[in-house]
């Protein structure tokens, strides 16, 4: 859109050049009035030949004419451009006019409007402050009414509290005097019974003292009977002694007292299944318990009913050879010899008859004489029968300790501390005494010790050596036996059958199961 204002310019300047151009018209007509009215004035005698003062008139009239008439024709000419020129401005001033008429419209309503809006705003705000004040006099109306209504409700509390607390002391009087009476009912009631107890008790200790003084009387006849002071451990001896074994063969395999806590691979012979590379060497300590527990079993519990511990070789024979002779002695003609070479049906007679157990209890109560003696006393054996017993004894927990501190010294590159050390012949002796007492034993003992991929159940026998009984009743196959169980069957007399855990073993179960 252009200016309006550089458009009046534009027509001002061409009335200008209108005006110029209308002064050189009257100028030229000026000058031919001049030279008429000088021609007129001339004196005849100066006059040039009329004929030829005409030709010259006429033709300065009609060169005069012509410059006239081109001077018009020009000025209407640039008359006609301007005339154009104006009424294309007078056009577009009068577009320019309605523009400016529409935008004062557009703007005397949107000026209107908002005097209309403001009206309007000013007509909402002055309701909505009618509004407020009005809420303002209900909440002051509100807040006092609600003080009047609190301090009447603070009266009644306090009148009904007062009321409350003078009940209540009445209460507290009167269940004061019952319980006052009450306690003194049960005191009467129960001095009462005690004293009755007292002479039930009275009367059932009188009894138990003629119970007990009749149960030593029977035992002391069977101690009469018995050719020494032999007493079998009880099953609380045994779990002491046991987890005394226990811990010593835990202390001796913990990686840290080792040394070898970054040993990652052991020889076939140590670990033939793989499992340190399978399962990691942060379980080392489980792998070399079982290693150790393989010795003692090997070395004391070979064979059960005590007859393993004098090792599995030339110890063990000699057993078996004092069993098959007082088989022979014992047994009828017709009765089928053992075989010279052992089988698991050889000892089967110790399952079941109390006589055959209360013959090797007393034949393993004079071998532990003979190989542990009693100094001032006791239990004592013929020199020659403890020397040739000792011996034997001797070199199987020497073989024992030899073993041990074989592995302890591969595990550990042949630096094996001095208190390990000093450990092994009590780990040796400890399973020697338990080998010995499970003979001596009328009932029998023993220590379970399951073969790989075998299924047991968590629970009394076994539990995790990682998560302790948390599987309870849940079946897992066993990888590792950390720690085998030590049971009790029967008692040897009457009993040939009930057994019982006395000390439950460890498993390490498998994450896998075998091929």
């Amino acid at each position: 859109m252009n200016n309006p204002f550089s458009t009046d310019q534009r027509i001002k300047k061409l009335e200008n050049q209108l005006g110029k151009y209308k002064d050189r018209e009257a100028e030229v007509a000026y000058k031919i009035k001049r030279y008429v009215q000088g021609f007129r004035q001339q004196k005849w005698s100066d006059k040039k030949d009329p004929l030829n003062q005409i030709i010259d008139l006429c033709d300065n009239l009609w060169t005069a004419q012509d410059t006239s008439s081109k001077l018009a024709e020009t000025h209407r000419q640039e008359w006609a451009k301007c005339a154009d020129q104006a009424r294309n401005l007078s056009a577009a001033l009068f577009d320019r006019d309605n523009e400016v008429i529409e935008i004062k419209v557009a703007l005397r309503d949107a000026e209107q409007k908002v005097r209309v809006e403001a009206r309007e705003h000013k007509e909402v705000t002055r309701n909505f402050l009618n509004t407020i004040g009005q809420l303002n006099d209900q909440i002051s109306e509100l807040k006092s009414r609600n003080e009047d209504e609190l301090r009447r409700l603070r009266d009644e509390q306090a009148m009904a509290l007062d009321v409350i607390k003078a009940q209540h002391r009445v209460d507290f009087e009167k269940q004061q005097t019952d319980h006052s009476w009450t306690v003194r009912t049960q005191r009467d009631h129960y001095e009462q019974e005690i004293t009755n107890q007292r002479a039930a008790y009275e009367q059932e200790l009188q009894r138990k003292e003629v119970e007990c003084a009749q149960r030593i009387a029977s035992l002391e006849a069977d101690l009469l009977s018995n050719s020494d002071d032999f007493r079998p451990a009880t099953d609380d001896v045994l779990k002491v002694k046991y987890r005394k074994l226990k811990l010593l063969i835990d202390t001796i395999t913990d990686p840290f007292n080792l040394g070898a806590s970054g040993v990652t691979h052991l020889s076939d012979r140590l670990d033939p299944t793989n499992f340190l590379p399978r399962e990691g060497n942060k379980f080392l300590r489980f792998l070399l318990r079982s290693v150790m527990w393989g010795i003692v079993m090997d070395g004391f519990f070979s064979m059960p009913f005590g007859f393993g511990a004098l090792g599995p070789d030339v110890g063990r024979q000699q057993l078996l050879d004092v069993y098959r002779a007082w088989h022979r002695l014992c047994s009828s003609a017709n009765e089928a010899a053992l075989s010279p070479f052992y089988n698991s049906d050889d000892l089967e007679v110790f399952h079941r008859d109390k006589e055959a157990n209360k013959w090797r209890s007393a034949t393993f109560q004079s071998i532990m004489a003979a190989v542990m003696p009693k100094t001032g006393g006791g239990r004592q054996a013929s020199p020659a029968h403890a020397v040739a017993m000792g011996t034997a004894y001797a070199q199987n927990c020497a073989r024992v300790e030899r073993d041990i501190l074989a592995v302890l010294n591969e595990v550990a590159n042949g630096v094996v501390h001095s208190e390990l050390q000093d450990s092994v012949p009590e780990i040796a002796r400890l399973a020697g005494e338990l080998a010995l007492e499970f003979g001596a034993q009328r009932s029998q003992l023993g220590l379970a010790f399951p073969l790989r991929g075998d299924n047991i159940q968590i629970g009394e026998q076994y539990v995790d050596c990682i998560d302790g009984d948390g599987g309870k009743g849940s079946y897992v196959a066993v990888d590792l036996v950390v720690c085998p169980s030590m049971f009790r069957v029967g008692d040897g007399r009457a009993d040939m059958q009930s057994g019982r855990t006395i000390f439950p073993g460890e498993i390490y179960p498998m994450r896998t199961q075998l091929p």
